[in-house]
């Protein structure tokens, strides 16, 4: 269009000849404008009496306005140029637009886009409505025959000012994206919301090089065009980043006409403003839910923020057919405006009579709560036409008669309604349990714990005018455990280490495992070796539907070897031969032997034993090994010295050896010893003539009584009875 426009404008102001090249000043700057031009002023002579030039003038249907190409040198000139032209001369002036149409999207989802916002039967509809797609046009399809399409307009093709020949735009609306014609197809295919319903192809968008080009001036244009053409509603998913004056004066008169207009909310959630058109008011502005009701980040509402100019959500990614025939899904914001268009259009040919403002009224009062207020088009359709004769039927519980059903499962049930389903409630038993009634949501059933057999289940649904209708399946519930008994080991068995566990189950055991350990199926019998646990052995034994039975068995878990206390005690001093002892032994399973070493030498069993150290003198290791009845060990390691050498002893003064002695004469004697020092004796020919316990020896003999030669020798005792003698003098008595 563009393209088009500039050389025809070219055309158009060149009045002369080509001259020869001369020296060329700097080219001015272009800039697009829309101006919306006063009553009586005539568009052909609007520039010079604005004092610019233009490379292209073209007309604006039904708003009085032109889109004009200006040439500046200097912006702010020209805008105050602008500005003082009003409001003589210009209502207003305001820099073209563009139009974003790129936040559309093809892409699979999970099939289910409509369950949650379309009727599950369509109410017969009382009129035709036509609804006109302001989009990348529309072309037909097995799903959307020529026969639904009424005639549409090219608004990306305005006409030019200059040109009297070319009265109106273009008619050429074949879709070259696929977008408008999948937007149609939601709308009035023949698996949208309404078949019944006409679509006009207003087509606002070209496709160049897989970008989507679009202006405010077509999309202006093709809001009055449809609305002077008998559309009853507009939707369109292009979104203006700025308020428009063109734009406003376009969707008021569609407004006063009473043509309801239908917009996407954009696709950027963390963007707190507004875009337009859906921001006007009473616009209705729709943003999107994903099949779980829940934010899809591609609509503009901020949870934190909290857009109150979004009126309502709806699923993205419904099924539709493009203009090639290829199904897809149209996810995004556009496929959520397409839907929330065509029920729409479902409520307002659902009864004669009905108003753009009471099916607005009607979509946005019947929201269903999720992260958004979402679209739920059958309510919406309820309240409009307010007559409801018919009742719902349930067509599926969800489950099927003879189900096996063997752990809680998600059911879905679904239901058919001239307008919705309300509430799905869920019996058990005949016993109510719950209840949904936000159609993403599911059912949980929870069969009844340790039951074999049948089993009905019932579902209830209710209308939006509170009819009632239910369906019972009888499901085959499998929650009872197999049967069984651990035959071995018998309760109380002392165990040490590992067990080997023996189940004896019933024929429907398809495993079976023992404190974590899997048992092998031998014969009759599951067997497996396991560890107790806290004197437990834990059989579960499963069937092949999972469910589980719990065999306990207590044992008593032993792998200590006895306790018991040695004599002697560690460090003791012994000498020659000594015994050793184990008493108060004691061993839950019983004790069956003792067994000593003695410096690694093996002495025997017994629980007392002698232990001879000759003439050692040094550690001995004791090492007593305690068994009980189960093989469990326990060791005790006692170290002993071994004193078998006496004190060392030394006369410090006394008369030498040939001494001549007379009188009493003392004796003066150093002995130590690491056990201690018992005594110190003094000997006279062989017999104790005197004797002293206290260090610092001194020891007497009257040598009056004694014989005239004697044979003089000193010995000292330890502690342990240990003897050590020093050499014999011989002293004369003068």
């Amino acid at each position: 269009m563009r393209a088009l426009s500039l050389s025809l404008a070219a055309v158009l102001l060149t009045g002369a000849a080509v001259t020869a090249a001369t020296p060329a000043a700097a080219a001015p700057s272009l800039l697009p404008f829309n101006l919306g031009l006063a009553p009586g002023v005539d568009a052909s002579t609007l520039t010079t009496r604005l004092g610019v030039v233009h490379r292209g003038l073209e007309w604006i249907p039904g708003l009085n306005a032109v889109r004009a190409d200006l040439e500046y040198d200097d912006f702010a000139a020209l805008w105050n140029k602008l500005k003082a032209a009003q409001p003589e001369i210009l209502r207003y002036a305001e820099v073209e637009q563009t139009v974003d149409l790129n936040e559309s999207e093809v892409r699979p989802l999970n099939g289910r886009e409509l369950e949650i916002v379309k009727p599950s039967r369509a109410k017969p509809e009382g009129r035709p409505v036509t609804v006109a797609v302001l989009d990348t046009g529309v072309t037909a399809n097995a799903a959307l025959p020529a026969s639904r399409l009424v005639t549409g307009v090219d608004a990306t093709r305005l006409p030019f000012v200059m040109l009297p020949e070319q009265p109106d735009m273009g008619k050429n609306t074949a879709d070259d994206a696929g977008f408008g014609t999948m937007a149609a197809g939601i709308i009035a295919g023949d698996s949208g919301f309404c078949p019944s319903c006409r679509i006009m192809p207003v087509k606002i968008a070209n496709q160049y090089r897989g970008e989507l080009t679009s202006l405010s001036a077509s999309l202006a244009a093709g809001i009055v065009w449809a609305t002077d053409n008998g559309a009853q509603i507009i939707t369109t998913p292009a979104v203006v980043q700025s308020n428009s004056n063109l734009i406003r004066e376009a969707v008021a008169y569609a407004l006063s006409k009473d043509v309801l207009i239908v917009a996407s909310a954009g696709k950027y959630a963390n963007d707190g403003r507004p875009v337009y058109p859906a921001a006007t008011d009473p616009v209705l502005a729709v943003s999107a839910v994903d099949t779980n009701g829940g934010f899809t980040g591609r609509s503009n509402y901020d949870r934190n923020q909290h857009a109150r100019w979004i009126d309502v959500a709806a699923a993205e990614g419904a099924p539709a057919v493009d203009h090639l025939g290829e199904k897809k899904q149209l996810a995004g914001v556009e496929g959520a405006t397409a839907v929330t268009a065509g029920a729409a259009a479902l409520a307002l040919s659902s009864k004669a009579g009905a108003t753009a403002a009471e099916v607005r009224r009607a979509i946005t009062f019947n929201t269903t709560v999720g992260d958004l207020p979402v679209l739920n088009a059958g309510r919406a359709v309820h309240d409009v036409v307010r007559d409801d004769s018919e009742a719902p039927v349930v067509t599926s519980t969800g489950l099927t008669d003879g189900q096996l059903v063997t752990k809680t499962v998600s059911i879905k049930p679904t239901a058919t309604d001239d307008y919705g389903i309300g509430t799905f409630a869920l019996f058990l038993d005949n016993k109510y349990v719950s209840s949904i009634s936000k159609p993403w949501e599911a059912l949980r059933f929870v069969p009844p714990a340790g039951f074999s057999g049948d089993f009905p289940v019932t579902i209830r649904v209710v209308d939006y005018s509170g009819k009632a209708a239910i369906k019972t399946t009888v499901v085959k519930v499998d929650t009872l455990g197999p049967t069984g008994a651990i035959a071995s080991p018998a309760a109380g068995t002392h165990i040490r280490g590992a067990a080997k566990v023996v189940f004896r189950g019933a024929a429907d055991v398809a495993s079976a495992k023992v404190n974590g350990v899997a048992m092998k199926k031998t014969g009759a019998d599951w067997v497996a070796s396991a560890v107790p646990s806290k004197g437990q052995l834990l059989v579960e034994a499963a069937d092949a539907h999972g469910n589980i039975t719990r065999f306990t068995r207590t044992v008593v878990a032993d792998n200590d070897g006895p306790t018991a206390t040695v004599n002697p005690a560690a460090g003791t001093r012994k000498k020659g031969t000594f015994t050793t002892s184990v008493t108060g032994v004691k061993d839950a399973s019983g004790v069956a032997k003792a067994e000593l070493w003695a410096n690694g030498k093996y002495l025997g069993a017994g629980f007392s034993k002698k232990v001879a150290t000759g003439k050692l003198n040094g550690n001995v290791k004791l090492v007593w090994k305690l068994t009980d009845k189960l093989g469990n060990a326990r060791t005790y390691t006692r170290t002993v010295i071994a004193d078998n050498k006496g004190p060392s002893v030394s006369i410090t003064k006394a008369p030498k050896n040939k001494a001549k002695v007379k009188g009493t004469v003392k004796v003066y004697v150093k002995a130590s010893d690491s056990a201690g020092v018992a005594r110190v004796e003094l000997l006279v020919n062989g017999k104790v003539v005197a004797k002293d316990v206290k260090a610092g020896y001194v020891l007497s003999v009257n040598t009056k009584k004694q014989k005239k030669t004697m044979k003089v020798r000193v010995r000292a005792y330890d502690k342990l009875g240990n003897v050590t003698y020093t050499s014999t003098r011989t002293w004369y008595r003068s």
